[in-house]
């Protein structure tokens, strides 16, 4: 089941990261964005959670955004510094509900969670609401 927003002491991002707070609102009228790739970049969103947790996936909310980010890869940390990728994701569109869900084929104890777009298109990376899946 969602279970969005619970748990989280601090989301950034690494460009534009005055309204990131808005994909963790539960506002779908309000959205956080970029245009990504910028040169030599590839851009983050890091949520610190308030004690470590185990997480089975990511869910992105994309309303209101033209196309949802593609090629995301996943990151988990214990101290925010040192950083493991995560393998073995699938993926769920549902489309007429402007949902992605990232379903990690185990669930993984961690305190961070990095993710990162790295396509090497000119295209707007826009999130209405982002929600974790636990345990």
């Amino acid at each position: 089941d969602y279970t969005a927003n619970f748990n989280i002491r601090k989301i950034e991002a690494d460009y534009e990261n005055y309204n990131i707070r808005m994909v963790i609102d539960n506002d779908l009228k309000t959205s956080w964005g970029e245009l990504t790739p910028r040169e030599n970049s590839e851009d983050s969103i890091k949520i610190e959670f308030i004690d470590e947790n185990y997480i089975s996936g990511v869910y992105i909310n994309y309303t209101g955004a033209a196309d949802p980010a593609k090629d995301i890869e996943f990151s988990f940390s214990s101290d925010g510094e040192t950083w493991r990728g995560i393998n073995g994701i699938t993926t769920e569109t549902d489309s007429q509900n402007c949902v992605i869900k990232y379903n990690f084929n185990q669930s993984i104890e961690l305190k961070y969670l990095k993710f990162t777009h790295k396509s090497h298109e000119q295209t707007y990376w826009v999130i209405a609401e982002l929600g974790i899946l636990y345990e």
